[in-house]
């Protein structure tokens, strides 16, 4: 059986800089500090931890939580050099749950771990 390099990673409210509302991203404004300066050197920090993970081999599957959209995914996701991935999301949370892949996956549904019964 083949191996897969598996991380799962908390990116602790990993807002960008833009104020959307329906996020209610207030603490990640510029009026509360976040700035794109910090945005970017957070992305740039998380980019680095991931990519160090496998002997610096990276992920292959990649699964997060509390992001605040795909487009903060994709900045991460580019900084790491991955333009192998694929976002699958899950559109029920507030606070998103991604899991960008290698290779095809079903994007109608999200995906899924855990035992089954």
């Amino acid at each position: 059986m083949g191996e897969i390099r598996f991380a799962w990673w908390n990116l602790q409210n990993f807002f960008d800089t833009d104020d959307d509302p329906i996020s209610k991203d207030f603490e990640y404004t510029a009026e509360e500090g976040w700035t794109e300066e910090l945005y970017d050197a957070k992305t740039r920090n998380l980019a680095d931890a991931l990519s160090a993970t496998h002997g610096g081999e990276g992920p292959e599957l990649l699964a997060v939580c509390e992001i605040e959209k795909d487009a903060v995914l994709r900045d991460l996701l580019d900084e790491m050099g991955t333009d192998h991935m694929q976002v699958v999301t899950d559109p029920e949370t507030r606070v998103r749950q991604e899991q960008p892949a290698r290779g095809p996956t079903n994007s109608r549904r999200p995906a899924t771990c855990g035992a089954s019964t």
